[in-house]
């Protein structure tokens, strides 16, 4: 459900206790200034969804304190992790020391502990994860914000994240909602993945995590042909044998997954790829440099030749 909402339309004197109210209910606004009770303007969307939403905003200054008692009234167990895209936030969770970030920078609010936060004019951008996600990802409850702040920009994974929300912030309001859940649902599996990185798990669950990063990865750089077992262990920070364990842990190994997922792709592009297309090109696209070894894996794999499986597809 796709959801958007300005003061733009409310009188001057309205616009405040509105925001307040509908936007930054879960906190206690600060008693507002002459200014913003005469002029104050915000404007928000944001894209609700079963695994997460993201919100997308642009505000005056506000600022207020999260109390004990509007942490006991925390109902859907919900965490933020965003961006600052302009201005300036300054948060300070009970137990923490005072974060000042500015854009560019990340944010993280914990809604299950007392805080305060006071923007300046800003605009700015967090995705709303499910907690125990969240927690199943650190192997246990969040740490207090500037420690996983710190945390995660040592994170392989850390840019990759960082980019993506960038993008969600400049584009994401623009698209279909189909294209928004799509994108949503990639960026929250990125971003529990990044957790993921830094958390401390159990020996014994290690192994399926891994696995599990490393099929994003190497679904995401497919077309790279340098993507290998070396590759993919110096992107996720362990050895390649490590890595081998992993994938032998889901009886598989890491070339012959690699092989399928590019094969894969060949094959569902190669239903649907206009004419002017070359099955060199499209294999390229995959990974396959070497064509006629790639039409020897395609018709072992498929039992059929690429060049006949695309007539085929043409001719329906």
């Amino acid at each position: 459900m796709f959801l958007s909402l300005s003061t733009d339309t409310l009188r001057p004197r309205d616009a405040y206790d509105f925001w307040r109210e509908t936007v930054f209910y879960d906190f206690e606004a600060d008693t507002p200034t002459p200014l913003q009770r005469d002029g104050f303007q915000a404007r928000a969307a944001a894209l609700i969804a079963p695994r997460g939403d993201v919100y997308w905003y642009q505000s005056d200054p506000v600022s207020g304190r999260r109390r004990q008692n509007h942490c006991r009234r925390e109902e859907r167990g919900l965490v933020n992790l965003g961006l600052v895209l302009a201005g300036e936030r300054c948060h300070e969770q009970d137990g923490d020391r005072a974060l000042r970030s500015g854009p560019g920078e990340l944010l993280f609010y914990d809604p299950a502990h007392p805080s305060r936060v006071a923007w300046g004019p800003h605009q700015g951008l967090h995705l709303s994860l499910d907690r125990d996600a969240v927690c199943q990802a650190l192997g246990g409850d969040p740490p207090p914000p500037s420690e996983l702040i710190q945390t995660l920009h040592h994170s392989s994974l850390f840019p990759f994240l960082h980019d993506q929300l960038r993008l969600l912030a400049r584009h994401g309001a623009t698209l279909d909602i189909k294209h928004q859940s799509l994108i949503l649902d990639q960026i929250i599996d990125l971003a529990l993945a990044t957790l993921n990185t830094i958390g401390r798990r159990p020996e014994k669950e290690r192994p399926a995590l891994l696995f599990a990063l490393a099929r994003q990865l190497i679904h995401r750089h497919l077309g790279d042909p340098d993507l290998d077992a070396s590759t993919l262990a110096q992107r996720l920070s362990c050895s390649r044998a490590t890595l081998y364990r992993a994938f032998a842990a889901q009886d598989l190994s890491v070339a012959g997954y690699l092989r399928e997922a590019r094969l894969r792709r060949v094959r569902r592009l190669l239903r649907g790829a206009p004419a002017h297309q070359t099955i060199a090109d499209i294999a390229a696209r995959c990974g396959f440099v070497d064509s006629t070894s790639f039409s020897r894996l395609f018709r072992r794999r498929f039992g059929v030749r690429p060049r006949d499986l695309r007539q085929r597809h043409r001719l329906r």
